[in-house]
């Protein structure tokens, strides 16, 4: 099966990778499975707060943006929801999931410019969250080169707070300087992107390679195109190269297009037009940071369909646990890509993130997908903490007593005390962090202390460890009758009790599926609403106009597994596939179609507002698994596969609706019923994760190599 989960137990009496899930804001788009489902393994697999995950309704384009909107519906409700939970002083990444739109056109602030002509017609997402202060002021100088002040131009490498400004020299300024975000994206899982599973792969591996300090070899790849010209010049990668070796990291520069039959890629640094990893013979290892420099590498949308120019999906697919690409024609310009100097900064210790932000002068059109939390190079502190154990019932005030097992050459600078994700204390090595559990809800708490060395590179190493609050005997329960696991579709049911509540909340990271009245009773839960993967439910009750909780239940862990794959069908003898899709007009006439992503592809057809259509495919299934649609479309909307519903609704928006389903090897009939109101507007993408436009196109992951309608040999 495509998803096969891992749920890491958080209650766990140490976690000793993660760099720094308290300083993560994970933004999830609500209206997307996918999206939930990569946000939830992550959470799990980097141990993220509940209170750091903000669920983002997004409808719209996944491709692009205007600035305008991107502000408004985006990046302004974000800033508001950390301030709004009390999260600024330790929010130092903002890393959206996937599902969200990756390019962002800057028309709105270039009127009467020609954008095309200035390259600075798009600006990605990630970019334009890094640069959030400059953006949110509409100040245009997010689009120079010099725009990012953390970028290190000597041989210096420091950690990120978003709390330091940064001078013009790339040095800390608390009291001025600029001020950024560290962003980027999970994954991009529609059109030249990726599928979920290989967006999960390379995510976990990415956490399992958090301070291992891998012995591959980090690969510059030189060649004669401008792409590696741009980057290799001025004897840049050898720089490079003796400087890894003097960390104790292997390093190789390599002529041609790709490292060929190099089977320890720890990193690779590339400059081509066209990446066909799977003949290279290579095999990239976890940890490894790869990237070419190309015109449209971060284009990840149907567009350019003739350009031979790979996308960042290519080395991600095959394992790299980061990549990178312009969004937007960026010329041959060195600064809008990371220089050789990224790896130094990774091997010193650098989280992901870090290590491509201080090697990019002007970050605005790049779009970095991946894990921006792993460290393979880190000396992480392996801490813990006396004066509380794992699932103790505490009161009254706590004296925790940490201590940290370090590297010889290590020494700590300082602990930090997070209670249920929140920073709530801080103290020097060889103190006590001290904590007033009364300011607590009775019931289930998670504290974490962090462990922050003294390098410039500010290693953290963790502890998190449940307790029991009870300082005034409340309590609450959450149970449920169904198993640890639930397949997607099937009911969750679920008892609640809480004694003297006059109303309970059923709470998933942050955010309230549902209220009862009373002390308690069952409620029935759809867990469609969820995506797949591992998810944690509490709940909280409360007093009558109360807002904060009296107590909170123990956390109840769950994992969400795919429905069970609808079984193929077998076709009518004396008939073969034919390309395209069949559109059955209200008329009863039949056409071919082959396009369904422009807007005027069903009003172009013949079909009136009012009318009903039916749009059919066969389509042969090569792997088992969750494929879906895409679908936008005023009106009526129904989605039948293999003569099953899987998605009816009588009043659809032109919104973006993700439908997933469940389908075994072989061939299957889609047959999409609509009735378009106000305007005869309709888009559908099909396939796999990463989804494509008609049936016969041959994006990333199309539903097969065969697709269209049945007919007659």
């Amino acid at each position: 099966m495509l998803l096969a989960s891992c749920l890491l137990c958080l209650q766990a009496a140490t976690a000793r990778g993660g760099g720094g899930p308290e300083n993560v804001f994970l933004v999830v788009n609500s209206e997307s499975w996918a999206s939930r489902t990569i946000a939830n393994h992550y959470a799990a697999w980097r141990a993220v707060p509940a209170g750091n995950i903000f669920l983002l309704k997004w409808t719209d384009s996944f491709v692009s943006v205007d600035v305008a909107q991107f502000r408004k519906a985006i990046l302004r409700p974000v800033l508001n929801e950390i301030k709004r939970r009390q999260l600024s002083g330790q929010i130092d990444y903002i890393v959206y999931s996937s599902d969200f739109p990756f390019a962002v056109s800057l028309a709105g602030d270039f009127p009467g410019v020609d954008t095309k002509r200035r390259h600075v017609r798009y600006a990605s997402i990630t970019g334009l969250t890094y640069l959030s202060d400059l953006v949110m002021a509409g100040n245009t100088q997010y689009v120079q080169s010099t725009a990012n002040n953390y970028m290190q131009r000597g041989a210096n490498s420091h950690e990120f707070r978003r709390s330091l400004g940064w001078d013009a020299r790339g040095m800390p300024s608390p009291a001025a300087g600029r001020r950024y975000y560290l962003s980027t994206m999970l994954a991009v899982t529609s059109g030249r992107g990726n599928t979920i599973s290989e967006a999960l792969r390379y995510l976990r591996r990415s956490a399992l390679a958090d301070g291992t300090h891998p012995p591959g070899t980090i690969y510059f790849v030189k060649n004669k195109d401008v792409r590696s010209v741009t980057r290799h010049q001025n004897g840049a990668f050898d720089t490079t190269v003796r400087q890894l070796r003097r960390l104790g990291v292997r390093a190789e520069t390599v002529e041609g297009n790709v490292p060929m039959r190099k089977r320890d890629v720890q990193g690779a640094m590339i400059g081509t037009v066209h990446l066909n990893w799977s003949k290279s013979g290579s095999r990239i290892l976890p940890g490894a940071i790869c990237e070419h420099l190309t015109s449209f590498g971060g284009v990840m949308d149907e567009s350019l369909k003739k350009t031979r120019q790979s996308r960042l999906s290519e080395l991600l697919r095959h394992g790299a646990t980061a990549a990178s690409g312009t969004v937007s024609e960026p010329t041959a310009n060195p600064a809008k890509f990371p220089s050789p100097m990224m790896h130094v900064h990774y091997a010193r210790g650098s989280t992901v993130a870090e290590a491509f932000y201080q090697s990019v002068a002007g970050p605005f059109q790049l779009l970095i997908v991946g894990d921006p939390l792993c460290r393979p190079w880190a000396t992480i502190p392996l801490v813990s903490v006396a004066g509380v154990e794992a699932g103790a019932k505490v009161s009254g005030q706590l004296n925790l007593r940490p201590t940290a097992r370090l590297a010889r050459d290590q020494r700590i600078d300082h602990y930090e005390l997070f209670v249920d994700g929140r920073r709530r204390g801080r103290g020097g090595p060889g103190g006590a962090l001290r904590f007033d559990t009364t300011t607590l809800p009775d019931g289930h708490h998670e504290l974490r202390v962090v462990a922050i060395e003294s390098s410039p590179i500010r290693s953290q190493g963790r502890v998190i460890v449940p307790v029991i609050v009870n300082n005034h005997n409340r309590s609450c329960r959450l149970t449920s009758t169904r198993a640890a696991k639930i397949r997607w579709g099937q009911p969750l049911r679920l008892t609640i009790w809480a004694p003297g509540a006059a109303h309970i909340r059923l709470v998933q990271s942050g955010e309230i599926i549902r209220q009862i009245d009373g002390t308690g009773g069952n409620v029935t839960i759809d867990v469609r609403q969820f995506g797949y993967g591992p998810l944690r439910l509490v709940a909280e009750s409360f007093a009558a106009g109360g807002t904060i909780p009296l107590a909170i239940s123990a956390p109840l862990d769950i994992e969400i597994l795919p429905s069970r794959p609808l079984a193929a069908i077998k076709p009518r003898r004396g008939v073969e596939l034919e390309s395209g899709l069949q559109l059955r007009l209200p008329t009863g006439k039949r056409v071919a179609v082959d396009d369904t992503t422009s807007r005027s592809w069903l009003s172009a057809a013949g079909v009136k507002e009012g009318q009903t259509y039916v749009l059919s495919a066969y389509f042969e299934v090569a792997d088992e698994g969750v494929y879906q649609i895409q679908a936008r479309q005023n009106g009526g909307l129904k989605v039948t596969i293999d003569g099953r519903l899987v998605f009816s609704s009588e009043h659809e928006n032109f919104t973006q609706r993700y439908i997933p389903f469940s389908l075994a090897r072989g061939l299957h009939q889609i047959d999409i019923q609509g009735r378009p109101e106000r305007s005869v507007l309709a888009k559908f993408r099909f396939g796999g994760y990463a989804s494509d436009s008609a049936a016969k196109s041959k994006g990333s992951q199309p539903l097969s190599g065969k697709a269209g309608f049945l007919r007659p040999k």
